[in-house]
C-alpha cells in the first residue's frame, strides 16, 4: 500500500444484552492520512454505507477526484480499501466564447480559460446554473467534460453548458381574487406576460403586492412548466381597505369661550375591483370656516399606465367669500414607485359681502393653472405602526382674472416618511409647503393651514399665507404591539404679504396612539408659540382622531 491508501472496515456486531443489531464503521488510517481514526455506530448496513459514501464524496471534493475504492466482504464485516492518488489543487477550465458572459466577474478569463482551486469547482458550476436561470433557462445544466491530468496537481476540463428551452411567462393565473385587473398586477409587481422567466425574482416581485392596501398574498407563487409554455399561479386575497378618519378639537377663544372644531376624511378604495379611489374630506375650524374636498382616481385606463384624477374643492369663510375649484390630472406611472402628472385647475371665487366690503382684500376672481408634477410613493406594510412614504412635487403656471389679468405661479411640495431606529423607537416626519407667486394678492386666494394635519397646537385653517412650510415631527416609543407614546414638535414658517407678516411657528406637545381591530385612535395635547404669541395654557389644543378600516 502507498502512503495515500486508507483502510475502512465495516464490522457487524450483535449485542445480546440489548437484543438489537448495530453496525460499526471503523476507519483505520496511516499516520499522515487525510482522515483521522474514527469509530461510528449505525443501526443498519444501509446507514453505514451512506456514511461511507458521504466521506468518499467529501474526499473527492477536497481534491481526490481519482479516488478508487475496493470492497471485500468477510463473514460479517466489510473491508474497504481506498486509493486516493495525488491530491489535485487546481482546475483549468476551457470556456466556449458564447458562454464567456456566464463566468463570475471575480474569475479572470484568459485565452478562453479560467483557473480556480479544485474545491471551488462545485461553487463555480452552481454560479453558472444560477446565471442560466437569470437568463430564463430554469433547466440549464453545467458540467465538466474531457477531464485529464495536466500535471501532478492540476487537471484540465471543458465546460459543457446545456441551456435547454428558454422560458418566458406565457400566462398569469390569479387565484383567490380573479376579478383583480392583471394591469394592476403587472404595474405594481412588474410581472408581465412575455417577460423572461427568472425563478429567483418571481417570489420577490410577488411579495411587493403585499404593499397594495387592498391585496394580500396568501402563499408563494407556483409555476407550471408545459412542453412549450410557462404559467404562473398567483394566490391573492382581496382585503377591505376603506377608511374613515375623523377628529374633534377642543380649545378656547381669546375670550376663554369653549371652542369645538372638527374634521373627517373618508377613503373608498377598490370597491369596484379595478383599484379606483374616492376621497371625501370635510373640515370645520369652529370660527366660520368650512371646506369640502372630493377626489376620484381611476387607474390604468384601457390597461395603459395612464390614470385619471378629478377633484372638487369648496371653501367658505362665514359670510365673506366662497371658493370653488375643479381640477383634473392625468398621471403616467413609470413603475411601482414613480409617476408623472400633468393637469388643470380652475378656481372661481365670489365675494359674499358685495358692496359691504370696502377693502380690496376680497375680490371676485377666476383663475386657471396648468401644472406638471412628480410623485414617489412606497406603500407600507400593514404590520405594526408602519406609515406610507411619499414625496410629491408640483409646479403650476396660470392667470388670475379680475378687472385685469395677472400671471401667477404655484409650487407645492409634500412628503412623509417614518424611520425605525430600532424595534421600539420610531421617528416620523411630514413636510408640507405651498408657494403662490404673484404681483398682488387677495385674501380669498391665500392658502389656509394650521391644525392636526399641518401644524398642531393651532386652530384648523386659522393661518393665512401666500407661502408657508410646515415640518411635523414625532418621536414614537412603542410600548407594546398596539400602543405607542409620542412627542409632538412641529416647525413652521409663513408669509402673508397682505398683512406684511413673516413669522416662525412652533407647535409642541405629547400624544398616544392605540391600535385595535376597529382602527387607530390618536390623542394629542399640543400648544403653540409664534413671534406674536407667547406660550400660554389657554392656547392648548386637544386633538382626538380615530381612523377605522372597513
Amino acid at each position: 500500500m502507498n502512503k495515500n491508501t486508507l483502510f475502512l472496515i465495516l464490522i457487524l456486531s450483535l449485542t445480546s444484552a440489548l437484543r438489537s443489531q448495530s453496525v460499526l464503521l471503523h476507519i483505520e488510517t496511516k499516520p499522515d492520512s487525510t482522515l483521522q481514526k474514527q469509530d461510528f455506530k449505525f443501526n443498519t448496513f444501509e446507514e453505514a454505507e451512506a456514511s461511507l459514501n458521504v466521506k468518499m464524496d467529501s474526499l473527492k471534493q477536497a481534491g481526490y477526484p481519482f479516488l478508487i475504492s475496493k470492497k471485500n466482504t468477510i463473514n460479517k464485516a466489510i473491508y474497504v480499501n481506498l486509493e486516493l492518488h495525488e491530491r489535485i489543487d487546481s482546475l483549468l477550465i476551457t470556456i466556449e466564447t458564447e458562454h464567456a458572459h456566464l463566468i463570475p466577474k471575480d474569475l479572470p478569463l484568459k485565452d478562453h480559460q479560467v483557473k480556480l482551486a479544485y474545491p471551488e469547482a462545485n461553487r463555480f458550476l452552481n454560479s453558472i446554473i444560477f446565471s442560466l436561470k437569470k437568463e430564463g433557462s430554469p433547466f440549464g445544466k453545467a458540467l465538466l467534460t474531457q477531464i485529464k491530468v495536466r500535471d501532478t496537481h492540476t487537471i484540465e476540463a471543458d465546460l459543457k453548458i446545456t441551456t435547454g428551452l428558454q422560458r418566458s411567462i406565457d400566462k398569469i393565473n390569479i387565484k383567490g381574487y380573479p376579478a383583480l385587473s392583471k394591469t394592476y398586477l403587472s404595474r405594481f409587481s412588474n410581472i408581465k406576460t412575455g417577460d423572461v422567466f427568472i425563478e429567483s425574482e418571481i417570489q420577490q416581485k410577488t411579495e411587493q403586492l403585499n404593499n397594495i392596501p387592498f391585496i394580500e398574498v396568501k402563499k408563494p407563487t407556483e409555476v407550471l412548466f408545459k412542453k412549450d409554455s410557462t404559467e404562473l399561479f398567483v394566490y391573492l386575497e382581496k382585503v377591505s381597505s376603506n377608511s374613515f378618519d375623523g377628529f374633534l378639537g377642543f380649545g378656547s377663544t381669546d375670550e376663554n369661550d369653549f371652542q369645538l372644531n372638527g374634521y373627517f376624511n373618508m377613503v373608498l378604495l377598490n370597491n369596484l375591483d379595478f383599484g379606483e379611489r374616492l376621497d371625501i374630506r370635510y373640515k370645520n375650524n369652529g370660527t366660520g370656516q368650512q371646506s369640502f374636498e372630493g377626489h376620484i382616481t381611476l387607474p390604468f385606463l384601457l390597461k395603459s399606465p395612464l390614470s385619471l384624477e378629478a377633484g372638487l374643492r369648496l371653501f367658505r369663510k362665514d359670510s365673506s367669500f366662497s371658493n370653488t375649484s375643479q381640477l383634473i390630472n392625468l398621471n403616467y406611472q413609470l413603475d411601482e414607485h414613480f409617476s408623472l402628472e400633468g393637469g388643470l385647475e380652475f378656481t372661481n371665487s365670489t365675494n359674499l359681502e358685495g358692496e359691504l366690503n370696502t377693502t380690496s382684500e376680497i375680490t371676485d376672481f377666476k383663475s386657471t393653472f396648468y401644472g406638471l408634477g412628480f410623485k414617489f410613493y412606497n406603500l407600507a406594510s400593514r404590520q405594526g405602526f408602519d406609515e406610507d412614504s411619499f414625496l410629491n412635487l408640483k409646479a403650476s403656471a396660470g392667470q388670475r382674472k379680475t378687472d385685469a389679468t395677472s400671471d401667477q405661479y404655484k409650487l407645492t411640495l409634500s412628503g412623509q416618511h417614518q424611520m425605525a431606529l430600532n424595534r421600539r423607537n420610531l421617528l416620523y416626519v411630514n413636510l408640507n409647503s405651498e408657494v403662490l407667486i404673484s404681483e398682488a394678492f387677495f385674501n380669498n386666494e391665500l392658502f389656509r393651514f394650521g391644525g392636526v394635519n399641518s401644524i398642531r397646537g393651532f386652530i384648523e385653517n386659522s393661518l393665512f399665507a401666500n407661502r408657508y412650510a410646515v415640518l411635523q415631527t414625532e418621536y414614537r416609543y412603542v410600548l407594546d404591539s398596539n400602543l405607542f407614546a409620542n412627542t409632538v414638535l412641529d416647525l413652521g414658517y409663513f408669509e402673508n404679504n397682505i398683512q406684511n407678516i413673516n413669522e416662525n411657528l412652533l407647535g409642541y406637545g405629547v400624544g398616544l396612539g392605540l391600535k385595535s381591530k376597529a382602527g387607530l385612535f390618536r390623542l394629542i395635547l399640543a400648544n403653540s408659540i409664534s413671534e406674536n404669541q407667547a406660550t400660554s395654557l389657554s392656547n392648548s389644543k386637544i386633538h382626538i382622531s380615530f381612523t377605522s378600516f372597513f
